[in-house]
């Protein structure tokens, strides 16, 4: 169906890898995963025909169209075209003129399977970043592609809802074409092909097993147990995080999501926001930064700023020179400036270009060094270990605990909390608008 034929692959001027030889030429679920920055993503947009080769072919077999592959980029918040839910789900069967019943048929069939039915009516940014996610893939879907490209699409999702993209995942796999980019170890043992991007070409392994040495480098629950971090220093209070009749509600949604709701998180030694789809957590670190305003209530730190980290952080940088930004005309913090890009796992040459030409999880890491610059009384991480490998997060796990034991408030809300638990103190869990104190 498609074909790849000693490709070249590049981003901007910089090859990321050359000799890439694929065919997705049968049904069956294929999972690439790769070091941050060899390129997956690039190689997907490639696929689509997004991006043209450096070298080498790309092939559509005879009666293939370009209509017939499916791409599902990361954020979907760049995806979401209409003001409902059903509007987005439907747009490209009313683009393909089908009568109406059929297109509400398709839609309900398919708004059941996602877990999308109820809220049809809804507008896609009142959605968790998961469940607009699963829009996006519905989208994609219901044109029935011949092969599905998958680009890290379980970021934003509960347990659950990964299961349930799991199934629905493998059910495609049984008709289409299906290459999924992930760095989870979960993914990877459950894929008919594992295809790792390689500078020199794709290495193809064996279906693994749990033990086998390609799943040892995927992010898995036992990442924090290879490197303990040192525990929280006891006697030091940091910043609060204070909820005094907090209350908000979307102006377009019925639900109020937070009901006079109290509480006071402990910051300073770490705290672990988890949750539910839609249950909150991110719009709750908007507003204690600052970003909505309450219905009703206070919300925000005793004392001094904080400052969040968002689902796609990546966005906040425009300019043509990474190291111009991050400084933002405070040259005195230049060494301070290259001793966290250092430690963030990034190449030196990387600040001497534009933030585009970095990976996604490259990206994230850059986000992260610009705020640590900044020096806030607390950080606020939404999600932080998107489109991290292994070795990323270990990296970004060494930053956060630095910051933690430097006296730096920290609250992560996170769908992995094996991989912060150990640098958070307490656990608070938000659900129904209320918070409960797990720890």
């Amino acid at each position: 169906m498609l074909s790849l034929t000693r490709v070249s692959l590049a981003r901007g001027k910089r090859l990321l890898a050359r000799d890439l030889d694929l065919q997705l030429d049968r049904p069956g679920l294929n999972v690439l995963h790769g070091a941050s920055g060899c390129g997956k993503s690039s190689l997907l947009r490639l696929l689509k025909g997004l991006l043209a080769p450096a070298a080498g072919e790309r092939h559509l077999a005879s009666g293939m169209r370009e209509a017939d592959i499916g791409l599902l980029l990361p954020d979907p918040q760049n995806q979401l075209l209409s003001d409902t839910v059903l509007g987005d789900l439907s747009l490209p069967l009313r683009y393909r003129g089908l009568p109406r019943e059929r297109i509400l048929e398709r839609c309900e069939t398919l708004g059941r399977e996602l877990g999308l039915l109820n809220h049809f009516s809804h507008h896609p940014r009142t959605l968790s970043g998961g469940m607009q996610q699963l829009l996006c893939l519905g989208a994609i879907l219901i044109q029935e592609p011949r092969v599905l490209l998958l680009d890290e699409v379980c970021t934003f999702l509960d347990r659950e809802h990964r299961a349930r993209l799991a199934e629905i995942v493998r059910a495609r796999s049984a008709t289409a074409a299906v290459l999924q980019v992930s760095h989870r170890a979960e993914v990877a043992l459950a894929a008919d092909r594992l295809l790792e991007l390689c500078p020199t070409g794709l290495r193809e392994s064996d279906r693994p097993s749990p033990d086998s040495p390609v799943i040892q480098t995927l992010v898995s629950a036992a990442i924090p147990h290879e490197q303990p971090l040192p525990a929280a220093r006891a006697g030091e209070e940091g910043p609060w995080l204070a909820l005094d009749g907090l209350q908000f509600q979307w102006p377009d949604a019925c639900v109020v999501l937070f009901d006079r709701m109290s509480a006071r998180l402990p910051l300073g030694q770490g705290c672990l926001l988890t949750g539910n789809q839609e249950a909150g957590k991110s719009t709750l670190i908007l507003l204690a930064a600052g970003l909505l305003q309450p219905t009703a209530g206070r919300i925000g730190l005793e004392h001094g700023q904080a400052l969040p980290l968002f689902q796609f952080s990546e966005k906040q940088f425009t300019g043509d020179i990474l190291e111009h930004e991050l400084l933002e005309g405070r040259p005195e913090e230049t060494d301070e400036l290259h001793s966290l890009w250092e430690r963030a796992g990034l190449k030196a040459e990387r600040l001497l270009g534009p933030a585009r030409h970095l990976a996604s999880g490259e990206r994230r890491l850059a986000a992260l060094v610009s705020l640590l610059l900044l020096k806030p009384a607390a950080l606020l991480l939404d999600e932080p270990f998107t489109g991290l490998d292994a070795s990323g997060v270990r990296r970004l796990r060494s930053l956060l605990a630095d910051w933690r034991d430097r006296g730096g408030g920290l609250l992560v809300a996170t769908h992995d909390p094996e991989l912060v638990a150990d640098l958070c103190s307490s656990h608070w869990k938000i659900g129904a608008g209320e918070l409960i104190s797990l720890r």
